[in-house]
């Protein structure tokens, strides 16, 4: 936008500014050399110089401000991934000691199950030692009372008579 004319401005336009090769008549800018501008001319470059540095001063200033957000920004977002890396590694090793000793439980686990079912198997060995299979019978022949059908099948087979079984069924 250009400056507001003033009389000062008609001034600083009238002004001439004398070249050491021209004579000093009043014709103006006829005079002046090429290499010379005229003094209102050059005031008023400087000063839109001036307003452009401060433009681009105050862009710079907030850019740098940006910039240096933005760096402790990712200084933070930095350490917070340091943490979680390491936070990471201690879960990592955490659940590796729990796996080693998870691995101990089934193998403690598996052993003391097989200990209990060789146990469990030589009870049921021992609990049959006294049992006696009789074959060839049909199912559920013997009816309410199997000890009193074997009594009599027995005496009936071997042709025992009246012979009395005293029987104990203790184990």
């Amino acid at each position: 936008m250009p400056p507001k004319k003033t009389d000062r401005n008609k001034e600083v336009r009238n002004k001439q500014v004398p070249s050491p090769s021209t004579s000093s008549s009043d014709d103006g800018l006829a005079n002046q050399s090429p290499q010379h501008a005229p003094q209102w001319f050059t005031f008023e470059m400087e000063k839109g110089m001036q307003k452009i540095e401060s433009m681009i001063e105050g862009h710079l200033n907030r850019l740098s401000e940006m910039m240096e957000k933005i760096a402790k920004d990712n200084e933070a977002i930095g350490i917070r991934v340091k943490s979680i890396e390491g936070k990471q590694c201690e879960f990592e090793d955490s659940l590796a000691a729990m796996q080693r000793e998870l691995d101990d439980y089934k193998k403690a686990t598996d052993s003391e199950l097989k200990d209990l079912r060789e146990q469990l198997d030589d009870q049921e060995n021992r609990a049959r030692r006294k049992n006696l299979r009789l074959v060839g019978f049909p199912g559920g022949v013997e009816g309410k009372d199997t000890v009193m059908f074997v009594q009599e099948w027995l005496q009936k087979m071997l042709d025992l008579g009246e012979f009395v079984f005293h029987t104990n069924l203790s184990c």
